[in-house]
């Protein structure tokens, strides 16, 4: 798969999950995920870390994490 190939899957993929997301009411977010000890909403916000964080704010989270890249997960 080339550069341009993937570009599209990945839009195509998050633009499904959007559509999904919008049609989440409030207890919806709150309910259990099938990840142990995560919430819909914990899930999401996981899942969209990457489209909220630049480079320098990933360097400075995890930093501020002392490394641990599932506590900086979970702080952001």
């Amino acid at each position: 798969m080339d550069r341009a190939d993937l570009r599209t899957a990945l839009e195509s993929e998050r633009l499904a999950i959007a559509d999904v997301v919008d049609t989440l009411g409030p207890e919806d977010w709150r309910a259990a995920s099938l990840c142990t000890g995560w919430t819909v909403q914990d899930v999401v916000a996981h899942m969209t870390l990457t489209s909220r964080l630049t480079k320098l704010g990933a360097i400075r989270a995890v930093l501020a994490a002392r490394g641990d890249v599932n506590r900086m997960i979970d702080e952001s």
